[in-house]
């Protein structure tokens, strides 16, 4: 085969890899401006908010990243006092205020 020719499997890859490097720049960067606005919430100006719910919910955030990075087949250790962020039970829920 000359050197020139690019076999379907390699035109498939490449075309998945050319898929990859559009999508997820936008993607992850739209995932990191959420955080950051996010962040915007410990401002005591303008709110007070539970600690622990807080907590809970970076402790979330912080587990849904671990899972993902295992899609990826990377091994991603984030910790909280020692513990892996995975054996941290979370049963709780959000509350909403009314007014």
């Amino acid at each position: 085969m000359a050197k020139d020719m690019v076999t379907p499997i390699e035109s498939k890859t490449t075309e998945r890899r050319k898929r990859f490097a559009r999508i997820y720049p936008n993607r992850l960067k739209k995932i990191k401006e959420s955080i950051i606005i996010l962040g915007n919430c410990a401002n005591k100006k303008n709110y007070e908010y539970p600690k622990e719910q807080v907590k809970k919910s970076l402790i979330a955030l912080a587990q849904v990243l671990v899972q993902q990075a295992r899609k990826f087949e990377l091994n991603l250790d984030i910790m909280y006092n020692d513990n892996p962020v995975e054996t941290i039970d979370l049963r709780f829920k959000l509350e909403k205020d009314d007014d």
